[in-house]
């Protein structure tokens, strides 16, 4: 995934989670979800996880995090940024890159 943004725009940035258990289709809505955004050449570490929320279409589950000046939830600079998803289950806790977004 590689998505552009305008800086100025307020909007969501949405990752499709593709999740299973015992080979069916899993509903994670009821998972705790967070996303951060790195610079392209960082890693996951000590940054701020940022409260996200569930989007559905039918079977498919997107992780959504509202990027953007006030009221979204973080505003990126203009540049290139990794976008990180973790979801909080029992007794798992993925954290798993999702892609990149360029920053306008």
């Amino acid at each position: 995934m590689t998505v552009e943004y305008v800086h100025d725009s307020i909007e969501y940035v949405r990752v499709l989670m593709t999740v299973e258990k015992d080979g069916a289709v899993f509903n994670p809505t009821s998972d705790v979800v967070k996303m951060t955004f790195t610079a392209v050449d960082s890693l996951v570490g000590t940054e701020t996880w940022y409260d996200s929320s569930w989007e559905t279409a039918g079977i498919k589950y997107f992780a959504r995090c509202l990027i953007g000046p006030t009221p979204g939830k973080v505003e990126l600079t203009h540049g290139t940024w990794f976008v990180w998803v973790k979801v909080t289950d029992n007794p798992e806790t993925p954290i798993k890159r999702a892609g990149v977004i360029d920053v306008y």
